[in-house]
């Protein structure tokens, strides 16, 4: 049975060029995702780059070796939105809220960065 579904959204003040860098650079997804823990390095390659395949045009990262994820960066009025969504069938268990809270996480974690350092030149230097 497919997990239940979910869908994770987080504006950011900064443009898509920007966070879209700071979903596909490794050093840079390190300082957000995630915690200063073992393993994180592996973490990342696995999520990220192994597991998934990088679309720069449409800002997109899907990821069907695991179920269908994808994760993407959209214009949004006031910089980007940054998305991420696990297909499935709604209602069905709850194996995946532990999930769905992490990215919550690790997107408020992305956006604190520019909030913090709008100019992004502390924390992830988006060039």
């Amino acid at each position: 049975m497919m997990a239940r579904e979910f869908e994770v959204e987080v504006k950011i003040r900064a443009d898509p060029e920007r966070v879209w860098q700071a979903l596909t650079d490794p050093g840079k997804i390190a300082l957000w995702f995630g915690w200063d823990a073992p393993g994180l390095a592996d973490e990342i390659q696995f999520i990220f780059f192994d597991h998934s395949s990088a679309d720069a045009e449409r800002m997109r990262l899907d990821a069907e070796a695991l179920g269908g994820q994808f994760t993407e960066v959209r214009p949004d009025p006031d910089g980007s939105a940054i998305r991420a969504v696990q297909p499935g069938e709604p209602g069905s268990g709850n194996e995946f809220d532990g999930m769905r809270e992490g990215w919550i996480a690790f997107f408020f974690q992305l956006r604190r960065i520019w909030k913090n350092t709008p100019t992004a030149t502390a924390g992830v230097p988006c060039t």
